[in-house]
């Protein structure tokens, strides 16, 4: 998996945003269409814990995997956010965040449906008394990812699938061709 690189500073205490990390991640070389920038991380304030716990690392990244499975998203354009993070003895974690925003995921299903995508932070903000934590975000688009073809209706079929979206056959890529 992509990651970006970066460099943290936090605000100094004395200014009013003390709570706040801003991070200067760059994406990997590949990623070059800024999709959305500086955008928050839908949903965070149902994984508190995680994030609060990803907020603490500077060295903090994330990851997007499209989820078009998600029952809270008719159309399929669902991107779920992982974060990954040390804890304060070194340990690794990896857990869902939030999403990213309903109107960008649909936006980028649109315009980038088969690209790869990165998540590069913007900036952590930690809990506060009366706010939660957060996070802000910018997506990177890199190259499509090819997609193998139905060999009856040429239909993309989606990454593991068992049947065609399309016509309904069993999935068998059409002479192992890729888009």
């Amino acid at each position: 998996m992509a990651r970006a690189a970066m460099n943290a500073r936090t605000v100094d205490s004395s200014q009013e945003e003390a709570h706040t990390v801003y991070l200067d991640q760059r994406p990997v070389p590949g990623f070059d269409t800024l999709v959305a920038e500086s955008i928050p991380v839908a949903g965070v304030s149902f994984r508190q814990r995680e994030v609060v716990e990803l907020v603490k690392d500077p060295s903090a990244h994330l990851e997007l995997r499209r989820d078009p499975d998600n029952p809270h998203s008719p159309d399929g354009s669902a991107i779920a956010v992982t974060g990954t993070w040390h804890d304060k003895k070194g340990a690794l974690h990896q857990a869902q965040v939030g999403y990213v925003p309903a109107t960008i995921a649909q936006e980028i299903k649109r315009t980038q449906p088969d690209a790869k995508l990165l998540a590069t932070i913007n900036c952590m903000f930690l809990p506060q008394p009366g706010k939660s934590a957060g996070l802000r975000m910018s997506i990177w688009a890199g190259a499509a990812t090819p997609r193998a073809r139905c060999a009856s209706c040429g239909e993309p079929l989606p990454v593991g699938a068992a049947f065609c979206p399309g016509c309904g056959t069993e999935a068998q890529p059409a002479g192992g061709d890729n888009e």
